[in-house]
Protein backbone atom coordinates (compact mmCIF):
# COMPACT_ATOMS: atom_id res chain seq x y z
CA UNK A 1 0.00 0.00 0.00
CA UNK A 2 1.49 3.68 -0.44
CA UNK A 3 1.86 5.69 2.27
CA UNK A 4 0.81 9.07 2.82
CA UNK A 5 3.76 10.99 1.34
CA UNK A 6 4.19 8.80 -1.43
CA UNK A 7 0.63 10.01 -2.58
CA UNK A 8 1.84 13.76 -1.35
CA UNK A 9 4.63 13.32 -3.91
CA UNK A 10 3.01 12.10 -6.51
CA UNK A 11 0.21 14.57 -6.45
CA UNK A 12 3.49 17.22 -6.56
CA UNK A 13 4.91 15.34 -8.99
CA UNK A 14 2.18 15.68 -11.24
CA UNK A 15 1.25 19.41 -10.91
CA UNK A 16 4.85 19.60 -11.72
CA UNK A 17 4.44 18.06 -15.08
CA UNK A 18 0.93 19.65 -15.59
CA UNK A 19 2.95 23.08 -15.60
CA UNK A 20 5.87 21.66 -17.60
CA UNK A 21 3.43 20.86 -20.13
CA UNK A 22 1.20 24.23 -20.28
CA UNK A 23 4.81 26.01 -20.99
CA UNK A 24 5.51 23.62 -23.58
CA UNK A 25 2.23 23.63 -25.11
CA UNK A 26 2.17 27.56 -25.02
CA UNK A 27 6.04 27.31 -26.84
CA UNK A 28 4.60 25.49 -29.72
CA UNK A 29 5.30 28.30 -32.80
CA UNK A 30 1.76 27.99 -33.52
CA UNK A 31 0.27 29.33 -30.20
CA UNK A 32 3.04 31.98 -30.12
CA UNK A 33 2.41 33.16 -33.92
CA UNK A 34 -1.05 33.99 -32.37
CA UNK A 35 0.48 35.49 -29.43
CA UNK A 36 2.25 37.63 -31.81
CA UNK A 37 -0.65 38.66 -33.79
CA UNK A 38 -3.17 39.77 -30.89
CA UNK A 39 -1.08 41.11 -28.10
CA UNK A 40 2.37 42.81 -29.45
CA UNK A 41 1.79 45.36 -31.63
CA UNK A 42 4.49 44.75 -34.04
CA UNK A 43 2.33 41.71 -35.82
CA UNK A 44 -0.71 42.95 -35.70
CA UNK A 45 -0.85 42.97 -39.39
CA UNK A 46 1.26 39.35 -39.79
CA UNK A 47 -0.37 36.05 -41.23
CA UNK A 48 -0.22 33.13 -39.21
CA UNK A 49 2.49 31.57 -41.38
CA UNK A 50 4.52 35.08 -41.25
CA UNK A 51 4.80 35.18 -37.61
CA UNK A 52 5.84 31.81 -36.88
CA UNK A 53 8.55 32.52 -39.82
CA UNK A 54 9.49 36.02 -37.54
CA UNK A 55 10.08 33.97 -34.49
CA UNK A 56 14.11 33.24 -34.16
CA UNK A 57 15.00 29.78 -33.53
CA UNK A 58 14.07 27.93 -30.93
CA UNK A 59 12.17 29.33 -27.61
CA UNK A 60 13.64 28.66 -24.56
CA UNK A 61 12.02 26.99 -21.91
CA UNK A 62 12.78 27.56 -18.32
CA UNK A 63 16.53 26.00 -19.10
CA UNK A 64 19.45 26.74 -16.87
CA UNK A 65 22.87 28.33 -17.76
CA UNK A 66 25.90 28.71 -15.75
CA UNK A 67 26.88 31.64 -14.07
CA UNK A 68 28.91 34.26 -16.27
CA UNK A 69 28.95 36.17 -19.36
CA UNK A 70 25.69 35.86 -21.17
CA UNK A 71 26.92 35.21 -24.48
CA UNK A 72 23.11 35.05 -25.89
CA UNK A 73 19.51 34.81 -25.43
CA UNK A 74 18.18 32.06 -22.33
CA UNK A 75 15.60 32.01 -19.77
CA UNK A 76 17.65 32.78 -16.69
CA UNK A 77 19.30 36.17 -16.30
CA UNK A 78 21.56 36.38 -13.91
CA UNK A 79 23.97 39.20 -13.97
CA UNK A 80 26.51 40.97 -11.85
CA UNK A 81 24.51 42.94 -8.99
CA UNK A 82 21.20 42.15 -10.23
CA UNK A 83 20.42 38.89 -8.58
CA UNK A 84 18.35 35.80 -10.71
CA UNK A 85 15.67 36.18 -12.67
CA UNK A 86 13.94 32.50 -14.24
CA UNK A 87 11.85 32.85 -17.38
CA UNK A 88 8.84 30.98 -18.64
CA UNK A 89 9.48 31.27 -21.94
CA UNK A 90 11.77 33.57 -23.88
CA UNK A 91 12.36 33.94 -27.84
CA UNK A 92 12.97 36.60 -29.83
CA UNK A 93 11.07 37.84 -33.55
CA UNK A 94 12.40 39.47 -35.90
CA UNK A 95 9.85 42.30 -37.94
CA UNK A 96 10.26 42.51 -41.72
CA UNK A 97 11.28 45.88 -41.60
CA UNK A 98 12.65 48.93 -39.75
CA UNK A 99 15.74 50.08 -38.10
CA UNK A 100 14.96 47.86 -35.12
CA UNK A 101 14.26 45.02 -35.64
CA UNK A 102 14.71 42.17 -33.55
CA UNK A 103 11.84 42.27 -30.47
CA UNK A 104 12.64 39.75 -26.98
CA UNK A 105 9.69 38.46 -25.79
CA UNK A 106 8.66 36.95 -22.52
CA UNK A 107 5.80 34.77 -22.14
CA UNK A 108 5.02 33.83 -18.39
CA UNK A 109 1.69 31.50 -17.40
CA UNK A 110 0.77 32.48 -13.86
CA UNK A 111 -1.66 30.19 -12.29
CA UNK A 112 -2.00 32.50 -9.33
CA UNK A 113 -3.47 36.43 -9.89
CA UNK A 114 -2.49 37.62 -6.95
CA UNK A 115 0.15 35.90 -5.65
CA UNK A 116 0.53 38.77 -2.32
CA UNK A 117 1.51 41.46 -4.95
CA UNK A 118 0.87 42.88 -7.95
CA UNK A 119 2.08 41.25 -10.71
CA UNK A 120 2.12 43.82 -13.29
CA UNK A 121 4.98 45.46 -11.39
CA UNK A 122 6.68 41.90 -11.80
CA UNK A 123 6.18 42.62 -15.44
CA UNK A 124 7.71 45.35 -15.78
CA UNK A 125 10.85 43.99 -13.97
CA UNK A 126 11.07 41.13 -16.80
CA UNK A 127 10.81 43.28 -19.37
CA UNK A 128 13.31 45.67 -18.01
CA UNK A 129 15.37 42.78 -17.31
CA UNK A 130 15.52 41.67 -20.74
CA UNK A 131 17.05 44.58 -21.54
CA UNK A 132 19.80 44.86 -19.44
CA UNK A 133 20.52 40.66 -20.52
CA UNK A 134 21.10 42.38 -23.50
CA UNK A 135 24.56 44.07 -22.55
CA UNK A 136 27.61 42.90 -24.92
CA UNK A 137 25.33 41.44 -26.80
CA UNK A 138 22.89 43.75 -28.76
CA UNK A 139 24.59 47.28 -27.17
CA UNK A 140 27.76 47.47 -25.40
CA UNK A 141 28.27 50.85 -22.41
CA UNK A 142 29.64 53.06 -24.91
CA UNK A 143 26.65 52.27 -27.41
CA UNK A 144 23.72 51.92 -26.73
CA UNK A 145 21.90 52.49 -29.53
CA UNK A 146 21.53 48.77 -30.45
CA UNK A 147 18.75 47.85 -27.55
CA UNK A 148 16.30 45.55 -28.37
CA UNK A 149 12.62 46.40 -27.81
CA UNK A 150 11.18 43.88 -24.97
CA UNK A 151 7.86 42.42 -23.97
CA UNK A 152 6.77 40.57 -21.40
CA UNK A 153 3.65 39.27 -21.83
CA UNK A 154 1.59 37.47 -18.43
CA UNK A 155 -1.28 34.45 -19.45
CA UNK A 156 -3.09 34.64 -15.83
CA UNK A 157 -5.19 31.68 -15.64
CA UNK A 158 -8.65 31.41 -13.68
CA UNK A 159 -8.83 35.33 -12.82
CA UNK A 160 -12.12 36.41 -10.71
CA UNK A 161 -14.53 38.86 -12.87
CA UNK A 162 -13.66 41.35 -10.18
CA UNK A 163 -11.74 42.79 -7.66
CA UNK A 164 -12.65 43.62 -3.88
CA UNK A 165 -13.19 46.87 -5.74
CA UNK A 166 -15.83 45.33 -8.77
CA UNK A 167 -13.12 46.55 -11.12
CA UNK A 168 -13.11 44.19 -13.97
CA UNK A 169 -10.34 41.64 -13.91
CA UNK A 170 -10.99 38.23 -16.07
CA UNK A 171 -11.84 38.26 -19.79
CA UNK A 172 -9.44 41.47 -20.00
CA UNK A 173 -6.09 42.42 -22.01
CA UNK A 174 -4.17 45.29 -20.78
CA UNK A 175 -1.38 46.66 -22.00
CA UNK A 176 1.64 48.98 -20.20
CA UNK A 177 3.85 51.10 -22.33
CA UNK A 178 6.56 53.82 -21.83
CA UNK A 179 4.60 57.05 -23.50
CA UNK A 180 6.75 60.54 -23.30
CA UNK A 181 5.06 63.95 -21.37
CA UNK A 182 5.94 66.81 -22.45
CA UNK A 183 6.93 69.04 -19.40
CA UNK A 184 7.71 71.92 -20.94
CA UNK A 185 8.90 73.93 -24.16
CA UNK A 186 9.65 77.14 -25.60
CA UNK A 187 8.86 76.48 -28.81
CA UNK A 188 5.92 76.51 -31.24
CA UNK A 189 7.24 73.96 -33.04
CA UNK A 190 7.10 69.64 -32.37
CA UNK A 191 9.31 68.66 -29.73
CA UNK A 192 11.62 65.78 -30.61
CA UNK A 193 11.58 62.81 -28.96
CA UNK A 194 14.08 60.04 -28.04
CA UNK A 195 13.75 56.48 -28.74
CA UNK A 196 11.04 55.57 -25.89
CA UNK A 197 9.17 52.61 -26.90
CA UNK A 198 11.17 49.70 -25.53
CA UNK A 199 9.70 48.30 -22.91
CA UNK A 200 5.85 46.56 -22.87
CA UNK A 201 4.10 44.73 -20.35
CA UNK A 202 0.98 42.73 -21.59
CA UNK A 203 -1.67 41.10 -19.07
CA UNK A 204 -4.24 38.42 -20.39
CA UNK A 205 -6.90 37.59 -18.28
CA UNK A 206 -8.14 34.20 -18.22
CA UNK A 207 -11.00 32.20 -16.27
CA UNK A 208 -13.19 29.17 -17.50
CA UNK A 209 -16.35 31.73 -18.68
CA UNK A 210 -13.75 33.26 -20.93
CA UNK A 211 -13.78 30.17 -22.92
CA UNK A 212 -16.96 32.13 -24.41
CA UNK A 213 -14.79 35.33 -25.13
CA UNK A 214 -15.23 37.81 -28.09
CA UNK A 215 -12.02 38.75 -28.32
CA UNK A 216 -9.65 35.58 -30.37
CA UNK A 217 -6.82 35.48 -27.75
CA UNK A 218 -8.53 35.18 -24.82
CA UNK A 219 -11.03 32.64 -26.11
CA UNK A 220 -8.21 30.07 -27.91
CA UNK A 221 -5.67 30.53 -24.63
CA UNK A 222 -8.84 30.05 -22.60
CA UNK A 223 -9.87 27.00 -24.68
CA UNK A 224 -6.30 25.35 -24.57
CA UNK A 225 -5.59 25.20 -20.54
CA UNK A 226 -9.34 25.00 -19.13
CA UNK A 227 -10.03 22.14 -16.94
CA UNK A 228 -13.62 21.75 -17.77
CA UNK A 229 -13.27 20.79 -21.49
CA UNK A 230 -11.90 17.13 -22.90
CA UNK A 231 -8.97 16.89 -24.55
CA UNK A 232 -11.12 16.11 -27.87
CA UNK A 233 -13.58 19.05 -27.25
CA UNK A 234 -10.49 21.46 -27.18
CA UNK A 235 -9.02 19.96 -30.46
CA UNK A 236 -12.37 20.33 -32.05
CA UNK A 237 -12.54 23.66 -30.85
CA UNK A 238 -9.35 25.00 -31.88
CA UNK A 239 -9.60 23.54 -34.76
CA UNK A 240 -13.11 24.25 -36.29
CA UNK A 241 -13.16 27.98 -34.04
CA UNK A 242 -9.87 29.25 -34.11
CA UNK A 243 -8.33 27.57 -37.63
CA UNK A 244 -5.87 25.61 -35.64
CA UNK A 245 -4.30 22.51 -37.28
CA UNK A 246 -4.82 20.40 -34.33
CA UNK A 247 -1.78 17.81 -35.39
CA UNK A 248 1.33 16.40 -33.95
CA UNK A 249 2.31 18.13 -30.80
CA UNK A 250 -0.43 20.57 -29.84
CA UNK A 251 -2.97 17.62 -29.92
CA UNK A 252 -0.29 15.40 -27.89
CA UNK A 253 0.57 18.39 -25.37
CA UNK A 254 -3.57 18.50 -25.29
CA UNK A 255 -4.14 15.30 -24.15
CA UNK A 256 -1.25 14.71 -21.88
CA UNK A 257 -2.39 18.18 -19.82
CA UNK A 258 -6.02 16.71 -19.51
CA UNK A 259 -4.81 13.35 -18.13
CA UNK A 260 -2.35 15.20 -15.96
CA UNK A 261 -5.34 17.21 -14.74
CA UNK A 262 -7.23 13.97 -14.51
CA UNK A 263 -4.34 12.25 -12.30
CA UNK A 264 -4.23 15.32 -9.95
CA UNK A 265 -7.41 14.82 -9.03
CA UNK A 266 -7.55 11.08 -8.55
CA UNK A 267 -4.28 11.07 -6.79
CA UNK A 268 -6.00 13.78 -4.87
CA UNK A 269 -8.91 11.63 -3.34
CA UNK A 270 -6.22 8.82 -2.91
CA UNK A 271 -4.18 11.20 -0.68
CA UNK A 272 -7.64 12.16 0.79
CA UNK A 273 -8.49 8.62 1.56
CA UNK A 274 -5.12 8.51 3.23
CA UNK A 275 -5.45 11.23 5.55
CA UNK A 276 -8.27 10.36 6.29
CA UNK A 277 -7.95 6.85 7.62
CA UNK A 278 -4.60 8.19 9.59
CA UNK A 279 -7.43 10.41 11.35
CA UNK A 280 -10.14 8.13 11.62
CA UNK A 281 -7.49 5.54 13.55
CA UNK A 282 -6.30 8.48 16.09
CA UNK A 283 -9.45 8.92 16.92
CA UNK A 284 -11.25 5.62 16.87
CA UNK A 285 -8.03 5.20 19.60
CA UNK A 286 -9.14 8.03 21.27
CA UNK A 287 -12.67 7.39 21.59
CA UNK A 288 -12.63 3.47 21.38
CA UNK A 289 -15.48 3.60 18.40
CA UNK A 290 -15.49 2.47 14.87
CA UNK A 291 -17.46 6.71 14.35
CA UNK A 292 -13.64 8.28 14.48
CA UNK A 293 -12.20 6.05 11.68
CA UNK A 294 -15.76 6.93 9.42
CA UNK A 295 -15.54 10.70 10.45
CA UNK A 296 -11.67 11.06 9.92
CA UNK A 297 -11.91 9.88 6.47
CA UNK A 298 -14.75 11.78 5.51
CA UNK A 299 -12.74 14.41 6.65
CA UNK A 300 -10.00 13.91 5.15
CA UNK A 301 -11.56 13.55 1.11
CA UNK A 302 -13.59 16.88 2.67
CA UNK A 303 -10.24 19.01 2.89
CA UNK A 304 -8.69 17.79 0.05
CA UNK A 305 -11.66 18.60 -2.03
CA UNK A 306 -10.93 22.23 -0.44
CA UNK A 307 -7.35 21.78 -0.82
CA UNK A 308 -7.84 21.08 -5.28
CA UNK A 309 -10.55 23.65 -5.21
CA UNK A 310 -8.05 26.38 -3.59
CA UNK A 311 -5.11 25.19 -5.82
CA UNK A 312 -7.45 25.86 -8.95
CA UNK A 313 -6.51 21.70 -9.97
CA UNK A 314 -10.67 21.43 -9.53
CA UNK A 315 -13.50 23.78 -10.19
CA UNK A 316 -15.80 24.92 -7.99
CA UNK A 317 -18.90 24.10 -9.50
CA UNK A 318 -17.32 20.12 -9.36
CA UNK A 319 -15.62 20.10 -6.37
CA UNK A 320 -19.35 21.35 -4.57
CA UNK A 321 -20.89 18.30 -6.67
CA UNK A 322 -18.55 15.88 -5.41
CA UNK A 323 -18.46 17.43 -2.28
CA UNK A 324 -22.24 17.17 -1.58
CA UNK A 325 -21.27 13.35 -0.36
CA UNK A 326 -20.46 14.91 2.47
CA UNK A 327 -23.24 16.74 3.30
CA UNK A 328 -21.73 19.97 1.62
CA UNK A 329 -25.63 21.35 0.76
CA UNK A 330 -24.27 24.19 -1.82
CA UNK A 331 -21.49 26.39 -2.99
CA UNK A 332 -22.38 28.93 -0.50
CA UNK A 333 -21.82 25.72 2.17
CA UNK A 334 -18.69 24.76 0.73
CA UNK A 335 -16.91 28.10 0.32
CA UNK A 336 -18.07 28.80 4.25
CA UNK A 337 -16.85 25.45 5.23
CA UNK A 338 -13.31 25.80 2.82
CA UNK A 339 -12.67 28.87 4.76
CA UNK A 340 -13.15 27.22 8.17
CA UNK A 341 -10.45 24.65 6.95
CA UNK A 342 -8.05 27.45 6.02
CA UNK A 343 -8.55 27.42 2.16
CA UNK A 344 -9.45 30.76 0.89
CA UNK A 345 -11.71 30.55 -1.88
CA UNK A 346 -12.65 34.11 -2.27
CA UNK A 347 -10.26 35.07 -4.97
CA UNK A 348 -11.68 32.09 -7.17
Amino acid sequence: METHLQHTLSVTEAKAKYDAYVKELLADKEILARILIYAVREFQTYTVEEAIAAIEGTPEIGRQIRPGKITGINSESKLPDEGEAKFDIVFIAVTRSGEHTRIYINLEAQKQWNPGYDLTTRGIVYASRLISQQMDVEYTPENYDGVCKTYSIWICMETPESDHDKNAVSDCMIEYSIKPKVLYSGSSRPVRYGRYDLIDVVMINLSEKSINSKNYLIGMLSTLISNQLSAAEKCQTLEEKYAFPVLGNISKGVNTMCNLSEGIYENGLKKGKLEGLAEGKAAGLAEGTAKGKAEGKLEGRLLMLFELAHERQLPIPDAVRKASEFGIKDEADFRSKSALAGYDLSGI
